[in-house]
């Protein structure tokens, strides 16, 4: 099951998508899992499950002759019931370079692809 959910701030979003099918894998682009998973409906719903949020790393990134790679790692997400991975916007400093985005579309897509390939993901 993929999920993407649009709304006002405030409205139940986040706490709605972690209800769903478990064990998933979530990439929290607006930061909101905290007040979630930890705010008021924690006894009702997560209580008791397994929930690992990671921090984001941000890939190293090699450029040759115009041609980026970036070597991605992450924290595994086996064995948990819900693995969020933050993905804060990242921080331009220069607008004709998009070092930072590139870097964490790496990092996002290299976990996503892990994860909607496997058998056990029930949500990703």
């Amino acid at each position: 099951m993929i999920i993407n959910i649009e709304g006002e701030e405030g409205t139940g979003k986040s706490s709605f998508a972690y209800t769903a099918p478990i064990p998933m894998v979530v990439f929290s682009l607006d930061m909101g899992h905290q007040r979630a998973i930890y705010g008021k409906l924690f006894p009702e719903f997560f209580e008791g499950l397994k929930v690992v949020i990671n921090p984001y790393k941000k890939p190293e990134m090699k450029w040759d002759k115009g041609q980026a790679t970036a070597k991605v790692e992450f924290e595994p997400y086996e064995g948990n019931d819900i693995t969020i991975y933050e993905m804060p916007t990242p921080i331009q400093m220069d607008p004709n370079k998009v070092e930072g985005f590139m870097a964490q579309w790496a990092y996002m897509l290299t976990i996503y692809a892990k994860a909607i390939q496997d058998p056990n993901i029930k949500t990703a």
